[in-house]
C-alpha cells in the first residue's frame, strides 16, 4: 500500500509539473520581475539596459556607420529651439482639438523634459525614434501610465527601451537581459514579458529595406574597419612593392558605399563632390529627403496608433504641418526629370 501511495503522489507531482510547464513554457514566473531594477515609475516593467554588449554581436557605432546614421536622422524633424533650425513653419495639433489632452500628449512624448509644447515634443520624440531606427533598425517604447482612483489615465510617458533587448516571439514581446548585459547595466538578468498594449514597436519602413536594413549597416561597418588593407601595411613594413593603389582602393569603397545607400541619397559628406554631376547631386538630395519623409511619417503613424490603442484610447489624431510630404517630393522629382526648372529652385523647395 505504501508503494502505491508513493506512486500516486509521484504521479500527481509530475502532473502538476507538466501543467505548470504548459501554462508557462518560458518559465517567466521563475523570474522576480519586480526586483530586476529600481523602477522610476510604478507602472514600468521594462529595465533600462546598456546596449554595448548587444552591439558587439551586431556592429559598432563608428566610422561610416555613425556618419550615415547621424546624417539621416538629424533632418527627419526640425530643431524648433534653434534659430534657423527649420521649425518656423512646423506645427502639431490634435484632432479634435483638446487643450488638456494636448498637454498630456506633449508630456507623454517628452517625459521629464521641461519643453511641453506639443510641436517641440513631437520634434524631439520623432528625432529620438528616427535615431533608434537608423542605428538599430527599430524603435521600442513602453507606455507607462499613471491613473486616478477611478482608474482614469491622468498621465502617461513613452519610455525608450533598448531595441536590441526586445524580441517578438509568436506575437508576444519579451525583454531578454542576459548575464553579460545585466552586469554592465547594474540590473538583474531575466526575461520580462511585455503586454502588447504597453509596447510601441516601430519597425524600419519596408520602402527603405525593412528588416534587411541592418545588413547594410553591417557592411558599412566592415568597410569602415580599415583605411589601408593589412597586406599593404605589411608591404610598407617590409619595404616591398605589391602594386597597390590607395586612390583606387578608396574610390572603390566610395562606390560600394554609394550603392549601399542609394535609396537614402547619402553623399558620404563629400561636399563638394567632384565625382558626380550637379544634376545627380540634386537627385541624391531628393532621395535623402524622400527617405527622411518616409521615416517621419512612419513615426507619426506609430504615435497615432499608440494614442488610440487599447491602453490609452484617447480618441484623438496627431496632425503635423509645415513639413514636406512624399507627394510634394515626388513632384520635385518630376520637375527635375522634365529639365525645365532651375536647380536652385528645387534646392530651396527641399529646405526645411
Amino acid at each position: 500500500m505504501k508503494i502505491v501511495s508513493n506512486l500516486i503522489l509521484l504521479f500527481s507531482r509530475v502532473k502538476v509539473g507538466i501543467l505548470r510547464i504548459m501554462k508557462d513554457p518560458l518559465f517567466l514566473s521563475c523570474w522576480d520581475q519586480s526586483s530586476i531594477m529600481n523602477l522610476k515609475h510604478r507602472d514600468q516593467i521594462t529595465a533600462r539596459v546598456i546596449g554595448g554588449t548587444f552591439l558587439k554581436r551586431k556592429y559598432d557605432y563608428k566610422g561610416n556607420v555613425f556618419m550615415f546614421c547621424e546624417d539621416m536622422y538629424n533632418d527627419v524633424m526640425p530643431y524648433r529651439h534653434i534659430i534657423g533650425g527649420g521649425g518656423e513653419n512646423f506645427s502639431a495639433t490634435l484632432e479634435p482639438n483638446n487643450s488638456n489632452l494636448e498637454k498630456m500628449v506633449a508630456i507623454g512624448l517628452r517625459g521629464e523634459s521641461h519643453r511641453h509644447q506639443l510641436a517641440d515634443a513631437v520634434c524631439d520624440f520623432g528625432r529620438d525614434a528616427a535615431q533608434s531606427l537608423f542605428f538599430s533598425g527599430c524603435a521600442v517604447y513602453e507606455i507607462v501610465c499613471e491613473r486616478s482612483q477611478n482608474g482614469d489615465i491622468t498621465r502617461f510617458i513613452f519610455i525608450h527601451v533598448n531595441p536590441f533587448s526586445v524580441k517578438k516571439i509568436l506575437g508576444n514581446y519579451y525583454q531578454f537581459i542576459p548575464w553579460s548585459v545585466a552586469k554592465e547595466s547594474r540590473v538583474k538578468a531575466g526575461l520580462i514579458r511585455i503586454p502588447k498594449e504597453k509596447i510601441i514597436y516601430i519597425t524600419f519602413p519596408k520602402e527603405l529595406g525593412g528588416k534587411h536594413f541592418i545588413q547594410k549597416l553591417r557592411r558599412l561597418y566592415r568597410l569602415s574597419q580599415e583605411l589601408i588593407p593589412d597586406f599593404q601595411m605589411n608591404a610598407i613594413k617590409d619595404n616591398t612593392a605589391v602594386n597597390f593603389s590607395l586612390d583606387k582602393y578608396t574610390h572603390e569603397k566610395y562606390i560600394e558605399q554609394a550603392c549601399l545607400t542609394r535609396n537614402f541619397g547619402w553623399n558620404q559628406r563629400k561636399i563638394p563632390d567632384n565625382n558626380i554631376l550637379e544634376y545627380y547631386s540634386l537627385y541624391r538630395r531628393l532621395k535623402k529627403r524622400m527617405a527622411q519623409t518616409i521615416v517621419r511619417e512612419k513615426v507619426i503613424e506609430s504615435i497615432n496608433k499608440a494614442l488610440n490603442g487599447p491602453l490609452l484610447n484617447l480618441g484623438v489624431k496627431l496632425v503635423v504641418d509645415g513639413m514636406q510630404t512624399k507627394s510634394q517630393i515626388e513632384e520635385q522629382f518630376e520637375r527635375l526629370n522634365a529639365g525645365n526648372v532651375e536647380f536652385i529652385d528645387i534646392f530651396n523647395k527641399t529646405q526645411f
